[in-house]
């Protein structure tokens, strides 16, 4: 067996591949209020542009809702993730930096990440899972 076929939760499951890519994955169980919650907690990576770790307040957010739905644990997995992914390439841009390589993408980096959380945001508001492009899966 391969390292993908890990069975009904994994990517070699049929059936969660069809679902994937048959269109727009929609948790038909999660109401209004995690959907609220849930853009709200995608659109935490706006504070890109007040202060330089917004992980903490989704981390935080993540932590409060994880255990009251589904939909809202995997919503907040996928934005730590991608926040912690974000924090590690302006690590490695800030340094690149050094040497003038990395101050393109650095300053480019807080509005991939922006614009990547209002397309999430969206797509939360409408019921649907989201995958961030880029982004390592550090919190399985």
């Amino acid at each position: 067996m391969n390292a993908w076929a890990v069975g009904a939760e994994g990517f070699g499951d049929p059936r969660w591949n069809a679902a994937m890519h048959s269109g727009p994955h929609i948790d038909p169980q999660a109401d209004s209020n995690e959907r609220t919650y849930a853009v709200f907690l995608h659109l935490t990576a706006a504070l890109w542009f007040i202060i330089p770790v917004p992980i903490v307040p989704a981390l935080i957010m993540w932590q409060i809702k994880k255990d009251t739905s589904p939909f809202l644990d995997d919503h907040g997995k996928e934005v730590v993730n991608f926040q912690l992914t974000m924090l590690l390439y302006g690590i490695l841009f800030g340094l690149l930096s050094l040497i003038v390589i990395g101050i393109p993408f650095l300053i480019a980096l807080p509005f991939f990440a922006v614009i990547c959380a209002i397309v999430a945001a969206v797509k939360a508001g409408r019921g649907e899972f989201h995958r961030y492009p880029v982004t390592l899966r550090l919190i399985g």
